[in-house]
């Protein structure tokens, strides 16, 4: 909410462009270190810190505007 059309746009590709990369590492041979995970909570914590480093680069790129 509260976003000009473009950031909203560019929020929208690179959640796209983020969750399609992680959904390709779990179903291809790049991802042996993730299927390793033995755990759906070790899962959930490496999606999660992947998320929080995304989102924390998206919002430098949405302050610096």
């Amino acid at each position: 909410a509260g976003l000009d059309d473009e950031t909203t746009r560019k929020v929208m590709f690179y959640g796209w462009l983020f969750t399609h990369g992680f959904a390709t590492l779990l179903t291809s041979g790049i991802g042996n270190e993730v299927r390793k995970l033995e755990s759906e909570a070790a899962t959930i914590a490496l999606f999660k810190a992947a998320n929080s480093i995304f989102f924390n680069g998206l919002k430098s790129v949405i302050n610096s505007r």
